[in-house]
């Protein structure tokens, strides 16, 4: 296991400590739609949260295989790696994806 932080708002990190392997179990899913909605980018600048929320930094621990794929989508998407954990939240709260 990988440990490594992530910044969460206050609300998502609270849900993201206690469901994080339930939420987890989303990510294939979740990805397929992060890619769907925003294709892969080149030669623009990352882009980070900015949901006006107070942001608290969570420290996490990510099997090598789960560290690997999130950084690699977040590379691809130009995004960082806490925007798609924040969007593997949204997707989970989401009683129709479940």
């Amino acid at each position: 296991m990988l440990t490594t932080s992530v910044s969460l708002p206050n609300i998502e990190a609270q849900i993201w400590r206690g469901k994080q392997r339930a939420i987890l179990r989303f990510a294939l899913r979740s990805l397929r739609v992060q890619l769907r909605c925003k294709p892969v980018r080149r030669g623009v600048k990352r882009s980070y949260n900015r949901t006006p929320a107070t942001f608290v930094v969570v420290t996490t621990r990510f099997t090598g295989a789960e560290y690997d794929t999130l950084h690699m989508a977040a590379a691809a998407m130009r995004v960082s790696v806490s925007w798609l954990v924040y969007q593997m939240i949204q997707l989970w709260k989401k009683p129709a994806r479940r």
